[in-house]
């Protein structure tokens, strides 16, 4: 081989490469969030014509079902929520006057849809650590009246006797 046919069997190698390796990575949340508006956009425009034959909208489930001049929807929206690559889809719980369809990410993002065809996207809560509050028990100290049933009568125990440290002595003040 000479060194002209290594350079162009290399380069077709970094061109296949080059090709392939956006497939082998997974995808990207801008992705998933494309993804979801468009799903979105596809239940709210069910619920539209929902809404123009009915004059309210209503659950996926009743939108699933043959009822009402249906199914608006397929049967996999036959549960309250639907889920689709990781995504949950949420929208009205019976008839209603106002939609609200809503999705939420897998990373805790939601992205809502209302009956005016306005998205919005909402940052997910806060996450509390685990552990993160402490038990008042775990810091502060047991304060219990001295003398109360099995507690200690809150006298000083006799040097020596061996049921706690011996007591101080405090010096003298000098003034």
């Amino acid at each position: 081989m000479t060194l002209l046919e290594l350079l162009i069997l290399l380069t077709a190698v970094a061109v296949v490469v080059l090709v392939a390796l956006p497939t082998l990575h997974p995808p990207k949340a801008g992705n998933l969030e494309t993804f979801a508006r468009e799903r979105l956009y596809f239940i709210y425009e069910k619920e539209r014509a929902y809404f123009l034959r009915n004059g309210t909208y209503n659950s996926f489930a009743e939108l699933a079902s043959g009822a009402n001049g249906g199914p608006y929807l397929d049967r996999r929206f036959l549960g309250e929520d639907y889920r689709e690559r990781g995504v949950v889809f949420s929208g009205p719980d019976g008839p209603t006057e106002e939609l609200l369809l809503t999705a939420t990410l897998p990373d805790g993002w939601r992205i809502t849809l209302d009956s005016k065809g306005r998205f919005r996207t909402h940052k997910p809560p806060p996450q509390q650590e685990p552990g993160g509050l402490l038990n008042p028990e775990q810091v502060l100290p047991d304060f219990r009246r001295p003398g109360a049933e099995g507690e200690p009568s809150g006298r000083t125990p006799p040097a020596g006797s061996g049921e706690g440290p011996p007591p101080v002595e405090l010096p003298a003040n000098p003034a």
